[in-house]
């Protein structure tokens, strides 16, 4: 991978656990999408099959202001595979308003007399 993609890849993971970026889902559910002024993310989880089984990957899309894909990553080693699976994850928490939803069941846990 090339530092571009890499330095991508950590700034939207910090961006979106801070929750600065807010991702959208799309009619998939492998997929998630973040709208900028510029261009959409789209971030794509797979699967894919190889010698040693069927192995989870991600694709990230980056599209310009009129839709067209300008650049494809594919995460590459470990690392950014998992730097990819935990950006996709807290999208779709994100998505799904989960910490929203446990705050209130806690909330609502810690009122009950």
């Amino acid at each position: 991978m090339i530092a571009k993609h890499e330095k991508l890849i950590e700034d939207l993971l910090q961006k979106t656990e801070s929750g600065a970026a807010k991702w959208e889902p799309t009619d998939s559910e492998s997929q998630v999408a973040l709208k900028l002024k510029k261009g959409v993310i789209l971030l794509d989880k797979q699967r894919l099959v190889g010698t040693k089984g069927q192995l989870t990957g991600y694709k990230l899309t980056i599209l310009d202001s009129e839709g067209i894909a300008i650049e494809q990553i594919q995460p590459e080693g470990s690392f950014y595979r998992e730097q990819a699976r935990r950006l996709f994850d807290t999208a779709k928490r994100q998505i799904a308003k989960i910490d929203d939803k446990l705050a209130d069941i806690i909330g609502e846990i810690e009122a009950l007399r």
